[in-house]
């Protein structure tokens, strides 16, 4: 007997996930009601938890690299307003 392994499309384990946390239902009894195993839903929760952990993680890490390209933009700017200084000021005088 051949077993085919079935997909579940994100949206799907989203809900599975946010039900699990909104209800005082067990995860053994959401996982019966939707027709998969529990250990399949704890993976779905232990997933979901990684995401949000490494989702505010990198929205850190976005906020530092854009202040860096602000940064750089700005110390750019003041260079290139050097570089015009020093050669308006070491031409010859005329």
């Amino acid at each position: 007997m051949v077993k085919h392994r079935r997909k579940y499309d994100d949206s799907f384990k989203k809900e599975a996930v946010n039900l699990c946390r909104q209800t005082e239902k067990p995860v053994k009894e959401i996982a019966d009601e939707l027709g998969i195993s529990k250990d399949l839903l704890y993976r779905w929760i232990k997933k979901a938890e990684q995401e949000e952990k490494n989702g505010s993680a990198s929205k850190e890490t976005n906020k530092e690299v854009a202040r860096l390209q602000k940064e750089l933009a700005e110390t750019k700017q003041e260079r290139d307003i050097l570089k015009k200084a020093l050669s308006i000021f070491s031409k010859p005088p005329k």
